[in-house]
């Protein structure tokens, strides 16, 4: 059952390599600032993310999100972008908040098993200390493991994840992490707070949740236009 679920994952990647032609190595890093956090409460039963801490090492990025855009229809406020912190609180009330985690030295072989079982894309890295120190994904099982011929049963995960996270804070708005992850060639955005790991998004979660709150908007408008 495992070799299979593992073959599957492994035929699931392999055909990504039509629509990827180049996987960088190395994330190009722009000046950050580190923040220092709003002390904002957010609900989740995962014990373990609540004591995984964020390295000073590990920068995150500071967005301004006070920019307001120009309302299209009279009946709609100003738009404001929607914090990645309420997008996490609204994956944790679907039950759908549980961050998946393997340990450093564990091997690539087990971390796809783990993602293959939780139907992730991508798994938080940790050392000995439950500290955040690297993401594998997907990608990095592609470009690392399996084009370079390595074997998954042999390779540990430390030495092929990607080392250099890119990770924004709680208030952070949604479409502008949209564009970083766009600039940066990245899927997977952690969520900090105050040094501590809140969760992590996928490119997906956030169009997700931003085309179903555009519908919301978009149906009142409809239903205010045809009342007009």
């Amino acid at each position: 059952m495992l070799k299979s679920s593992l073959i599957n994952m492994i035929l699931k990647i392999n055909n990504k390599k039509k629509i990827i032609s180049q996987v960088p190595n190395i994330i190009p890093q722009l000046p950050l600032n580190i923040f220092k956090g709003q002390n904002i409460n957010y609900t989740t039963n995962n014990k373990w993310d609540k004591k995984l801490s964020v390295p000073n090492s590990i920068e995150v990025i500071r967005i301004n999100n006070n920019a307001i855009g120009e309302s299209l229809h009279t009946k709609l406020k100003s738009y404001k972008d929607t914090q990645v912190g309420a997008i996490i609180e609204e994956k944790i009330r679907n039950n759908l908040g549980r961050m998946v985690k393997v340990g450093e030295n564990e091997t690539v072989y087990n971390a796809i098993k783990v993602m293959n079982d939780k139907k992730v894309g991508a798994t938080i890295v940790v050392d000995r200390n439950n500290r955040m120190c690297g993401i594998f994904s997907e990608r990095d099982y592609l470009s690392k493991v399996d084009l370079r011929g390595l074997s998954p049963k042999e390779t540990l995960v430390k030495d092929v994840c990607t080392k250099q996270i890119i990770t924004v804070s709680s208030d952070s708005g949604a479409t502008k992490c949209l564009s970083i992850m766009s600039k940066r060639n990245i899927r997977h955005l952690p969520v900090i707070e105050n040094k501590r790991l809140l969760g992590m998004l996928s490119i997906g979660d956030i169009v997700k949740y931003i085309i179903s709150s555009q519908s919301i908007e978009i149906n009142e408008l409809k239903s205010d236009i045809d009342k007009e």
